[in-house]
Order: C-alpha cells, then sequence, then structure tokens
C-alpha cells in the first residue's frame, strides 16, 4: 500500500483529511463532469488533522448502506482505495502514491444493500483525478476512473501549499507588505486563514497557461483578525509550482496575439 498523502499541518488553516466535496458525490462517474467557464469552488473540511490519523484497518462494526461514513469507515475505504492506485502515481509533494480530495458514498439508490465508496486523488505525475471504486462490506475494489482536465475542489493540503508558494515568491511580495502593515509581524502560512478554489482559464480569458491542465488554485486569504489580504491577481499553478499573475499574464497574452 502507497504510504497516505501527510497534509501539511497549520493551526489556522483547517486540514482535512477527507472533504466531503459535493461535486465530486454527485458526479460518480467522472466521464459525466463538464467543468463551469471558470471554477472556484470551496472545500469542505473534517475535523481530522492528517490522514494518518485515519485509521486503515476494518472497523469492527460498518453502517448501514446509507449511513453516514464514519471516522473509521473514511480510513478504510481510503487504504483500500491507495492500494489500486497506480505505481506511477504521485502526491503533491512528489511522494508515491496521490493527493487525497475526498471520501464518499457512492450510491444514491435508497435500497441499495451494498456499501459502495468513491475515493477521490489527484495524481500530479498524471495530472489528472482519479475516482477509486470501492465497497465496504466485501472490502473490494470495483474498479478506477481516470479524467484529465477536471478539477474537483482543493484540499486544504494543497490550499496551504498553495499559499506558502505565493507567499514566498517575489510575485507574492507585496502580500507580505500588506500583512504587515496590518499586524505588524512577518507573514507566514501558518498564521493565515486560507480558502482555496479550483481554477482554469476559458476561450473567454486571453491566457497563456496551462491551467485546466495543471492543478491551478485561487486563494482568498485572511490574517488572523479576518481582514482579507489581496489575492484576486494572483493564481498559483501547483503543477508547475509557479506563480502566475494575471494582469501580467492576461497583458502578455494580447501583445502575443492570443
Amino acid at each position: 500500500m502507497h504510504p497516505a498523502p501527510q497534509l501539511a499541518r497549520s493551526p489556522r488553516l483547517v486540514l482535512a483529511a477527507v472533504l466531503a466535496l459535493g461535486i465530486v458525490a454527485v458526479a460518480l462517474a467522472l466521464r459525466m463532469w463538464q467543468p463551469s467557464p471558470v471554477a472556484a469552488e470551496q472545500s469542505v473540511s473534517s475535523e481530522i488533522d492528517t490522514v494518518d490519523d485515519l485509521s486503515a484497518g476494518k472497523p469492527a462494526s460498518l453502517g448501514k448502506p446509507r449511513d453516514p461514513l464514519s471516522i473509521e469507515e473514511l480510513g478504510y475505504a481510503e487504504a483500500l482505495a491507495a492500494r489500486a492506485l497506480p505505481a506511477s502515481a504521485r502526491t503533491l509533494a512528489g511522494e508515491p502514491g496521490a493527493e487525497l480530495l475526498s471520501v464518499d458514498l457512492a450510491s444514491l439508490d435508497p435500497d441499495t444493500t451494498t456499501r459502495p465508496v468513491t475515493v477521490t486523488y489527484y495524481d500530479y505525475a498524471a495530472d489528472e483525478v482519479l475516482a477509486v471504486r470501492v465497497e465496504l462490506y466485501s472490502g473490494q475494489v470495483k474498479g478506477t476512473d481516470e479524467a484529465k482536465g477536471l478539477q474537483p475542489a482543493p484540499a486544504p493540503s494543497e490550499a496551504y501549499a498553495a499559499t506558502k508558494l505565493l507567499i514566498e515568491s517575489s510575485d507574492g511580495r507585496k502580500l507580505g507588505t500588506e500583512y504587515t502593515a496590518m499586524t505588524g509581524h512577518a507573514i507566514t502560512a501558518d498564521d493565515l486563514i486560507v480558502t482555496g478554489g479550483s481554477y482554469y482559464s476559458t476561450s473567454v480569458t486571453r491566457a497563456d497557461d496551462a491551467c485546466g491542465r495543471h492543478r491551478c488554485v485561487e486563494l482568498q486569504v485572511q490574517e488572523p483578525s479576518g481582514t482579507y489580504l489581496s489575492t484576486a491577481d494572483y493564481v498559483v499553478d501547483l503543477s508547475a509550482q509557479k506563480v502566475i499573475v494575471l494582469v501580467e499574464r492576461d497583458i502578455e497574452s494580447s501583445l502575443g496575439g492570443s
């Protein structure tokens, strides 16, 4: 089994090992997903600090088919799914495995007699979403769907990584200046309240970046008292590990005739 992806810790960024992303729960088949022009889906988090806090073993008691998943079942489902990940898959940190996005009940049928679960990951090696279908009663993996160009809401670990990349970059230097003016302290990712959204460009927006094919995140960032910092001009491309300054990008695209 691949090691479960470790989520970055932050006292103010609420981290979660499993994210109840409504989009993923409803869209059971990845092939049916149609991305909106610009996605800015908020992440929903639960009270789990890291994936390592979850038990990988089969729970002594499993819920009824449509019962909400217990913490123990979440860990069990993720452990089953992790065994089915491609050997080439990688987390955001470049480690074997894939970045965990969500663990959701997979059946909307009120009469189902099984307990199917979809565990959704992002594979940074292939830049694609992986949805692994497992069945908890039998402990079996039922299949894996792969899809490129789909960008579910980022996990808190991804939002945290994007925040660090932004504030440590030369492009994001003015955020540090703004933060210090507000608080009197140097900016760190651990002191920020962050909401991440997935982002990709459209034919309407002139762009020369790879967002959509790459894992791009836009951020809403607050300092500890709740005041928002000015982050609307930035998108962080986690696949390429770079910051995109939207105004500069659009000017360059216009001059280039794209």
